[in-house]
Order: structure tokens, then C-alpha cells, then sequence
């Protein structure tokens, strides 16, 4: 598996400087990094929807940036 993009997005209940770093994968899944971290990639999200039910919370992007490796499109 192979990431393509990082993206951080932030909540309306966290502080503006805490954000939820997000990676998708060359197929389109999406993984949180702490669960990432915590179980590797035992638990893809499909969409953003899904893992703001999954959050709890509306997700709001503050960026997306190509994956460490990957070239700027």
C-alpha cells in the first residue's frame, strides 16, 4: 500500500492548532493516523462522511498535500 495525500482537518470542539491528520491511499481509502499508527491498515475509512460518523464531528479540510514521496499534481 502506498499513501498519495495527507490531509488535516480540524473540528468544531478541538482547538484550531489540534488537527486530525488523515491519509488516502493509491485506491481512494482514507486511514486516521492514530488508528493507522495504533493498528496499521486494519481500519480504511471509505469516505470523509464515514469517518466523521466515525469522529463523531464535522470535518473541516485545512489542507491536502501529496504524501511524503509523491509529486505535487
Amino acid at each position: 500500500m502506498k499513501f498519495v495525500k495527507v490531509l488535516a482537518f480540524t473540528t468544531p470542539s478541538a482547538p484550531p492548532e489540534m488537527m486530525i491528520i488523515v491519509f488516502q491511499d493509491e485506491a481512494g481509502w482514507f486511514y486516521l493516523k492514530r488508528l493507522y499508527e495504533l493498528e496499521g491498515p486494519a481500519t480504511p475509512f471509505s469516505s470523509i462522511e464515514e469517518l466523521e460518523m466515525a469522529v463523531g464531528e464535522k470535518l473541516t479540510l485545512v489542507y491536502e498535500k501529496p504524501a511524503p514521496g509523491q509529486k505535487e499534481k
